[in-house]
């Protein structure tokens, strides 16, 4: 018995642990599978020292020009934010599914079939491949691979569709908050609209940059606001919809010509403000401890025998 990567709702959820996980498990497949695309210009600015064609060459010709790189510090510091959330779906998930379950799987004996009741609807997949944790996969348990790069060369498109793919996985994620009222589950829901929120205001400031097209004018899709959630209006109310982030200590830092000056009024939802660009990553949190379930073989051996095996080899390196 040990610990295995990630777990559990609660029982009295409208949902089983299972499903809500497999819910979840699609918004971090679908989430995982956004190709990030290209980068751009400073403003008008440096506008008026870009020429047209400029915007048809790929991303890598643009930054190493240097006459568009704000759009490309922009869209690497959000993907990078965005392998911290598919980090905290696939916590939550495996958080949510701590433990073995009370109905199955609590036997060590292979020969007992432990796993012969499984859920109705249950992915076979996630129990054989994965041992019952998350998988960089959809709802369908189809895996992430490189078709959903996106990367036309053409900055204006490889913008709006990211635009597009923000507003796509809120829509998602609202619909996964419709199957569950489990407080875990919203709470990190609600995290995600805001910061997604982040994102698509971030995209529809660059386009507007390059166009003069308002798009921030569309948001929110759905038309339903943050405010509207409460697990999302307290990481509004402390003003996270307001801040993108850099993730790199010596890079990146150009996107805070684009990310900046007021909030419009159908962006801040009552909660007035400037666009903050913060110079340093958002703080983390701690994993949590999980249980380890026998019949998946997780982590195969005990706690004791892996503390006993690591303190045997810290000391030979030790001696070294």
């Amino acid at each position: 018995m040990g610990a295995r990567p990630f777990s559990g709702l609660g029982e009295n959820d409208d949902f089983t642990n299972r499903q809500v996980a497999g819910r979840a498990a699609a918004v971090a497949g679908d989430r995982s599978g956004r190709g990030v695309a290209s980068a751009g210009t400073v403003g008008r600015a440096i506008w008026r020292n870009v020429h047209l064609d400029e915007l048809h060459l790929p991303v890598v010709q643009h930054a190493r020009q240097g006459k568009i790189r704000p759009f490309y510090s922009l869209v690497a510091n959000i993907g990078a934010e965005e392998y911290g959330h598919i980090e905290i779906v696939s916590a939550a998930i495996n958080s949510l599914l701590n433990g073995p379950r009370k109905d199955f799987d609590d036997s060590e004996e292979p020969n007992d079939a432990p796993w012969a009741g499984l859920p109705g609807g249950a992915n076979p997949h996630h129990y054989i491949a994965a041992a019952q944790s998350s998988l960089p996969v959809n709802a369908l348990g189809a895996p992430w691979n490189g078709d959903y790069v996106f990367s036309s060369g053409n900055l204006i498109l490889d913008l709006l569709h990211n635009f597009f793919l923000e507003n796509g996985a809120r829509t998602n994620k609202i619909r996964v908050y419709e199957m569950t009222k489990n407080p875990a589950a919203r709470e990190m829901l609600g995290y995600l609209f805001v910061r997604g929120g982040v994102h698509a205001m971030a995209y529809a400031k660059a386009l507007q940059l390059l166009t003069g097209v308002e798009m921030s004018k569309m948001l929110p899709i759905p038309n339903i606001p943050n405010a509207h959630f409460k697990e999302a209006r307290k990481f509004q109310e402390q003003g996270s919809h307001l801040k993108l982030y850099r993730f790199s200590p010596n890079d990146y830092k150009e996107a805070a010509t684009i990310w900046n000056g007021p909030v419009p009024p159908e962006y801040a939802e009552g909660i007035e403000g400037d666009f903050q660009f913060i110079d340093a990553p958002p703080e983390g949190g701690d994993l949590t401890h999980l249980a380890g379930i026998a019949s998946s073989f997780a982590p195969d051996y005990a706690p004791e025998e892996i503390l006993e095996i690591a303190s045997k080899l810290y000391a030979k390196a030790k001696d070294k």
